[in-house]
């Protein structure tokens, strides 16, 4: 409804002015996209429990949350932050219905609507980088890259509803005698706006039950346990709670807990150590997201490549759904405005179905970053020809280009989704405000400005020449079709050098952390693997361990460098001997599990082990059962199903 507004607002400048101008205000709102993003993060990712949970767990804090409540927490925080941007939108859109044009009230009409694009601007921030999140990190590995393109494939939905809705109004107002028809499209968001916030705030509800009621389970409703079976970790926990700024206080009590620990040395210096840890991770907690990733280095190199990697989508989806619309349309007259919204509506179809596709796609050929490089090419080699498209100024082969641009560009984006939480997703203290800021920077540098840019290098041109030649507008399009005095080529060569950045930023700048996954019948592991340290996590609870220590084991990483394959499915062949690759293989596969999940500080030792009792893993296998009081079948067990179903995946 860009013309329609610009003639409400502007009725004073000419057709082509009041286009740039309505894009300029409609693109002034990506500008404040970033700031949404520090805003809506900052309450995701330092927000504090506001709910019963925070004063049952305040009451009696015996031990720190476990891991499962930790996730939980984390994903409560983020929907709460989800729920409060649409909130946030939807004032301004309600008043945006009601807004008078510049006929009633005249030049405040159009500050209004700046101001309500700003603020609208700011609640889309956190919005899609929100669903992106909450999405990838409650799926599992399994169909990450499809729930992923899910939520893009229902950012695009909006597109297209809009766009319907857009084709209604302009067929039932056919002659334009109605000049508020611009409200309609607002109207209609409300209408599913309201539906979202009562879903979001039901899922924040039941959330929190579930946080409330998973904290009694493991820890008691009121904290009461039996004294004499208190662990030593349990009353450290006790003691940091009751004494934590008192350091006399916690040499007095750590040497009157001697016979509860026979080594009270050992015992005052795990205190000591937790104490400053838990100091530590008090000053973390305080500090705001934004300046955890500007102070860490390669956080930021990552919020770097995360900017440029984004950048050529987003230009090129704008290009795709506005600016060539608008230019075919309103501008070049190839097609009537109503044709051009049933092409956008065509070819918004066209791309949502190949995003859910390339989405199932990404998920059973990973890596997906391999997807998302693919599609960049196709952008690269799809733009130019698309730009090429019109300067024939012949509508099929300006909608064939449009599908194929389509298609090509929803099979980069059907990972990216993923790829972004991916990214970050080690970090879980930043993660949603380091999703929010590369999603929404790359939007506002690179995808709103294009078809402002776009708008405005034509109709500099285009006037200047009208004035030069001194003829109407009509015969200045005709010799622009005869003469091609406006190539498009400049656009295509700057989406180009985008595709190029883009390219060397998601290969080189950002680092995605390679994901080891062990698959065997009953357990499945993942691993994530960066510069040489693993962090382990159980499928599919997806649990994020804060613990680092070093790779269990240096072949993993090898293993991921030297073969570079998606997948390195082991067959052992019955016949071998107990010596083979198969059977080393796989005896190091159960001993390096063991340690991790039961005694990760020990996995310094799984290469010395495995060396001492090479080809008698049987034999290692008894030892460090009768060691660790184990049943007697359990390493036979777990040797077996390793050995008959081992497979070692990178993705």
């Amino acid at each position: 409804m860009s013309p329609e507004i610009g003639a409400a607002f502007f009725p004073n400048e000419s057709s082509q002015d009041q286009l740039l101008y309505t894009m300029l205000i409609f693109s002034m709102s990506f500008l404040l996209h970033p700031l949404g993003a520090l805003i809506f993060g900052e309450i995701a990712d330092n927000g504090q429990l506001n709910s019963s949970v925070l004063t049952l767990m305040s009451l009696h804090p015996r031990s720190p949350p476990s891991n499962q409540e930790s996730r939980i927490s984390r994903n409560l925080n983020r929907t709460r932050a989800l729920l409060l941007s649409f909130v946030f939108a939807l004032l301004p859109t309600l008043i945006l219905v009601i807004l008078p044009d510049y006929n009633m009230i005249g030049k405040s009409s159009q500050y209004l609507l700046v101001s309500l694009r700003i603020l609208q601007g700011i609640a889309v921030g956190g919005q899609s980088p929100g669903c992106h999140v909450l999405a990838v990190a409650t799926s599992k590995f399994q169909n990450r890259g499809f729930r992923g393109s899910l939520c893009h494939a229902t950012a695009t939905f909006g597109y297209l509803l809009a766009n319907v809705v857009v084709l209604i109004v302009r067929h039932v107002d056919a002659e334009g005698d109605w000049t508020g028809r611009w409200r309609v499209p607002f109207f209609v968001s409300i209408l599913f706006l309201l539906p979202m916030i009562v879903w979001l705030r039901g899922i924040v509800n039941s959330t929190e039950e579930e946080l409330t009621a998973l904290y009694v389970q493991h820890h008691g409703e009121n904290g009461d346990e039996d004294d004499s079976s208190l662990s030593a970790d349990t009353i450290q926990d006790i003691t940091l709670n009751t004494y934590d700024n008192s350091t006399s206080a916690l040499e007095n009590l750590a040497s009157a807990h001697r016979r509860t620990h026979k080594r009270s040395s050992d015992f005052f210096t795990n205190l000591m150590y937790r104490r400053k840890e838990r100091a530590l991770e008090r000053k973390k907690n305080k500090t705001a997201a934004v300046r955890i990733i500007f102070k860490d280095n390669s956080l930021t190199q990552k919020l770097v490549g995360h900017v440029l990697t984004v950048a050529v989508l987003t230009a090129s989806f704008n290009l795709l759904v506005i600016f060539v619309p608008l230019y075919i349309s309103e501008m070049t007259e190839i097609i009537t405005t109503r044709m051009a919204s049933v092409w956008t509506f065509i070819t918004l179809l066209w791309y949502i179905l190949v995003v859910l596709t390339a989405g199932r796609w990404n998920d059973r050929n990973p890596p997906r970053i391999q997807g998302i490089v693919l599609g960049m090419l196709g952008v690269i080699s799809a733009t130019p020809l698309m730009l090429l498209s019109i300067e024939t100024r012949v509508p099929s082969t300006i909608f064939f280009a449009m599908i194929v641009h389509a298609a090509v560009l929803a099979f980069g984006y059907s990972g990216c989704a993923s790829w972004q939480v991916e990214i970050w997703r080690k970090h879980p203290r930043v993660t949603y405000t380091g999703v929010a800021l590369g999603h929404n920077i790359s939007g506002c540098f690179f995808g709103g400005t294009l078809p402002v840019l776009g708008l405005f290098f034509a109709n500099k041109r285009i006037n200047n020449y009208c004035e030069k030649w001194n003829v109407s507008l009509m015969e200045c399009y005709e010799a622009m079709s005869e003469n091609h005095f406006f190539p498009l080529y400049s656009l295509g060569f700057y989406v180009m050098a985008l595709g190029v950045a883009s390219l060397t930023a998601i290969l080189f700048i950002a680092h995605h952390p390679k994901t080891a996954r062990f698959l065997n019948v009953d357990e499945k592991y993942e691993f994530f693997i960066s510069d040489n340290k693993a962090t382990p996590a159980k499928l599919p609870a997806e649990v994020e361990m804060t613990t680092k220590f070093a790779a269990p084991s240096q072949q993993i990483s090898n293993v991921a460098v030297k073969n570079k394959k998606n997948s390195l499915d082991f067959a052992p062949d019955k016949s071998v001997s107990p010596r083979s690759p198969q059977s080393l293989r796989a005896a190091r596969k159960v001993v390096t599990e063991f340690f991790l999940m039961n005694h990760p500080r020990k996995l310094k030792d799984v290469d010395k082990l495995l060396k001492k009792f090479e080809g008698k893993h049987e034999m290692l296998f008894d030892k460090l059962t009768k060691k660790y009081k184990l049943k007697p079948d359990h390493f036979d067990e777990a040797f077996k199903r390793s050995y008959n179903s081992s497979s070692f995946v990178l993705i």
